[in-house]
């Protein structure tokens, strides 16, 4: 699977996606004046099955607006779909 990063910029919040291979990882940063501001949250995960649901409740926990909760899955289903397509 080609690895999957991507970034996303809420107001208040940095949310970073890693997916690859041998690691699928979550950070989510603090954002204070247009600068980066401590680290809230970063979570490995390993059951590729509970990826998405796992990354949801991540998400809801540190109050992620909802429209970046649906982009960061649409993309997250969309990399998974592709890399499925391309392994068969």
């Amino acid at each position: 699977m080609k690895r999957f990063n991507k970034t996303y910029r809420p107001e208040g919040f940095r949310v970073r996606i890693q997916i690859s291979d041998t690691s699928d990882r979550l950070t989510i940063y603090e954002v204070r004046d247009n600068c980066l501001g401590r680290r809230i949250k970063y979570e490995w995960y390993f059951k590729r099955k509970d990826l998405i649901s796992d990354m949801v409740k991540d998400l809801i926990d540190v109050n992620i607006p909802t429209t970046t909760i649906c982009d960061v899955i649409n993309d997250i289903q969309m990399n998974l779909i592709f890399s499925n397509l391309y392994k068969n």
